[in-house]
């Protein structure tokens, strides 16, 4: 992985060298653009009926960052089985949930019988996690009946 190089103070008439000139803009674009990166596509729906939030493994990724906030997003369907059950979304890290206790991240209530609604979730550290390798996934629950989710969950450092 490149590293990052501090920004010279330049003076007036300085000569650039290339050296020089390529370790501020070649290589700090290079380190900037570096940044950890993954994400998971599930290929097959997979099902819960838990009341309390569980891991979906299925979305589990794992990367080591530098030490930079870290930008969650999910996208996908979900259904459940029964009209007007809430089925509840959360993101995690190292297995610790992001969201509210009760609520998660989001909540929603199914409209019909088995109908397929979207899901979108995006979340933002507020302080960086430790330059390190975490695990991310997202934790869902329901509240009755049978809950099918088909997602796609990336994970990525912000510097």
């Amino acid at each position: 992985m490149p590293s990052w190089t501090t920004p010279a103070d330049w003076s007036t008439q300085e000569r650039v060298l290339a050296s020089k000139l390529n370790a501020q803009l070649r290589d700090n674009l290079k380190w900037l653009k570096s940044r950890p990166f993954a994400n998971v596509v599930m290929t097959a729906t997979v099902n819960t009926t838990s009341t309390s939030f569980v891991e979906l493994t299925e979305s589990r990724i794992t990367f080591t960052s530098a030490g930079g906030n870290i930008f969650m997003a999910a996208c996908g369907i979900f259904s459940n089985s029964i009209t007007g059950t809430i089925n509840t979304f959360d993101l995690a890290i190292d297995g610790t949930r992001q969201g509210d206790a009760t609520v998660g991240l989001t909540q929603i209530t199914c409209p019909n019988n088995n109908y397929p609604d979207c899901l979108s979730l995006l979340y933002m550290t507020s302080s960086p996690p430790s330059a390190d390798s975490h695990t991310y996934s997202i934790y869902w629950k329901v509240s009755a009946n049978t809950g099918t989710i088909l997602t796609r969950f990336a994970a990525i450092e912000i510097r």
